[in-house]
């Protein structure tokens, strides 16, 4: 081994700052494990104004980059512009020195990005093509869509198709370039109906500007709907609202009595914890009474999901006492529940029967299967709801002995 001369200092007995690598690079790109577990590479070293760099990429091409960036810098005799890393493609670049371009040389920065968010709020919605439609027109055109080319159930095109005329008959015939946020907050401000019915029209309104967006027709250019926000839950954070047990022995009373057509239709959501929507789809060939379950496809249920959920014994008996009599009247249901004397919530039959299920099967991830919802939603809603006595009673309900012929209302 040579010995070192006595002027030769140590390589280590530099500061670390001004350390130098063997071929004369004062930044280095070093692998760097995360705390993740996940590996990234770190580029490292001192600036000429004794800044420490430690500056991580997820690949090692960015950071080579960035190495030669910071060694540029410290060797320049005076400060330059030297190339940077972008994820701006070569059309983006040359937008952007245009626009600088048109502002002047000297523009500040951030009087353009001050001039772009004015552009987005008050001008951009307005840009559009020469032939776009007016709202008239564009609503023909919707609901053709809707009815010949869409696969939306047909209670979601009819929702579609009431809020767009909602907004017609509110606002006119005006362009869609037209109508900014601002219409459809003070349109939706002004409807006489509750939040959860706000959101679910602007929901809508905003499938429909999108669908004006898309190609091919690209008759707007932003969806006004998209910064416009609705409360849809209450603040007072209230529980869902449930039925007694003499209430349900009520209500199950007078659809016997109405003459059971609808009985089926009661039944699953009470006793089946079904959803409205979910149990007017069901079809008896789905109904499996011999091994006690029920099928539900995805198209059928709200999440889009397929479930199967057991016939428990009082469901049972309330299919096999009024067999293939499911339907859904809206003036039989009305007659049923002013009969009852009941004031309707929606879905108070399912939040009634899932409370008891939780009661019954002591199991949140069960009853979370079978209503379709998450354990977290259960948990939060359903808990202590109902006693176990209450719970005996409620499976209890039973139909009377050999059910009961259908007998139609009488005509008003």
């Amino acid at each position: 081994m040579l010995a070192m001369t006595k002027d030769a200092p140590r390589r280590r007995s530099l500061p670390r700052r001004d350390r130098i690598a063997r071929d004369g690079s004062r930044f280095r790109v070093v692998t760097f494990s995360n705390p993740g577990g996940t590996e990234s590479f770190r580029v490292v070293g001192w600036t000429r104004a004794r800044v420490r760099v430690r500056e991580n990429f997820p690949e090692v091409g960015p950071a080579k980059l960035r190495q030669l960036e910071l060694e540029a810098e410290y060797h320049s005799s005076r400060p330059v512009e030297v190339p940077r890393i972008t994820n701006l493609t070569h059309a983006h670049l040359r937008a952007a020195e245009a626009a600088f371009a048109m502002l002047g040389a000297d523009t500040d920065p951030d009087e353009m990005i001050r001039g772009i968010g004015f552009w987005i709020e008050h001008g951009r919605h307005k840009v559009g093509p020469d032939d776009a439609p007016r709202l008239d027109d564009a609503q023909t055109a919707f609901e053709k869509w809707l009815k010949n080319d869409s696969e939306l159930r047909e209670k979601t095109q009819t929702g579609l198709r009431h809020a767009l005329r909602q907004l017609i008959r509110a606002r006119g015939n005006v362009k869609l370039g037209d109508l900014t946020s601002d219409t459809i907050h003070a349109h939706l401000d002004a409807r006489p109906i509750s939040k959860i019915a706000k959101d679910n029209e602007r929901r809508a309104l905003s499938r429909f500007f999108s669908w004006c967006i898309e190609r091919p027709r690209q008759w707007a250019r932003v969806n006004p709907c998209a910064t416009v926000r609705t409360r849809r839950k209450n603040q007072g954070g209230q529980p869902p609202a449930i039925l007694t047990v003499e209430q349900c022995e009520k209500l199950m009373a007078e659809a016997v009595r109405g003459g059971g057509a609808m009985v089926p239709w009661f039944a699953l959501q009470l006793f089946g914890c079904l959803r409205p929507n979910e149990a007017a789809r069901v079809t008896w060939s789905q109904l499996n009474l011999t091994d006690r379950e029920i099928r539900l496809e995805g198209g059928q249920t709200k999440t889009g999901r397929a479930r199967v959920l057991p016939i428990n014994d009082t469901l049972a008996a309330w299919l096999q006492a009024f067999p293939e009599t499911s339907g859904f009247s809206r003036r039989q249901f009305t007659r049923i529940v002013t009969a009852a004397g009941i004031e309707w919530v929606q879905d108070v039959l399912r939040h009634t029967g899932i409370s008891h299920l939780v009661r019954l099967r002591d199991s949140f991830a069960e009853a979370a299967q079978i209503a379709g919802n998450s354990e977290v939603m259960i948990r939060r809603h359903y808990l202590g709801r109902v006693t176990k006595e209450e719970t005996a009673r409620f499976f209890a309900v039973r139909p009377p002995a050999g059910g009961q012929a259908v007998i139609p209302f009488p005509k008003a």
